[in-house]
Parts: C-alpha cells; structure tokens; sequence
C-alpha cells in the first residue's frame, strides 16, 4: 500500500492497480474495481484533500511571515528607544 497514489499512464487496453500494468480482461475488471475502491477508501482516511492541504500550507506560511516581521519590527523599535 502506498501512501500517496502512483499517477502512470494506460491506454484503453489496459489499466493501472497501484502502479501495476494489468491487461482488461473480464475476470480482471472486477479484481479493478474491487481492488481501486479499496486503495481509494482507504487513501481518502490518510491523504487530505489536495485543496485542503495547500490552504493550510498557505495559511501557515503567512502566520511564520507575519510572526517574524512582528518581533523584526519590535526588536528595531527597542533599538530606538535606547
């Protein structure tokens, strides 16, 4: 099982389970189907959303930024006062 999903390309013919090269036959369709919704339940448990993750990645960039410019600007206001 991997943590973050393996993206490979796959024409019509055949189909991708975890990064495996599969050819579509029918008994194969539905060990597919069975095997991706399982990968896909479970991955959806760890993995954030994309969109989700990225806004808090945002978010906690600027509170860092926001933080260190703080104490820049009241360190250089200590200085003037002495």
């Amino acid at each position: 099982m991997t943590l973050f999903p393996v993206i490979t390309y796959a024409d019509e013919n055949y189909s991708t389970v975890e990064g495996t090269l599969i050819a579509k036959t029918p008994e194969n369709n539905n060990k597919e189907d069975q095997a991706q919704n399982d990968s896909n339940s479970k991955s959806e448990e760890i993995i954030p959303k994309l969109g989700e993750s990225s806004q808090l990645i945002n978010w906690g960039f600027f509170l860092v930024l926001f933080v260190l410019f703080f104490l820049l600007y009241r360190k250089k206001e200590n200085k003037n006062e002495k």
